[in-house]
């Protein structure tokens, strides 16, 4: 199966929410192994990594704001106990 992986170089500032919901569209769409989506955990797992560098310019006076913050995602199943 061949699929288009979600490409685009965007500086940091310039990066806006709608950059990050077009790319988790694009993620929650593309196969990842085995065929299979990528599941609401790992979703989550890559705002976390995406949330950083954010965090980072704010805390430097870069930025004022963290458009990864406001990405709504599929809540996750906790496991069984």
């Amino acid at each position: 199966m061949v699929y288009r992986r979600w490409t685009c170089r965007i500086r940091l500032a310039e990066l806006t929410g709608r950059d990050v919901v077009a790319m988790f569209a694009a993620l929650s769409e593309a196969p990842a192994r085995h065929g299979r989506p990528l599941t609401p955990v790992s979703l989550h797992r890559i705002r976390a990594t995406l949330k950083a560098a954010p965090n980072a310019a704010i805390r430097e006076g870069l930025l004022r704001d963290n458009p990864a913050r406001h990405v709504e995602l599929p809540t996750p199943r906790r496991p069984a106990a």
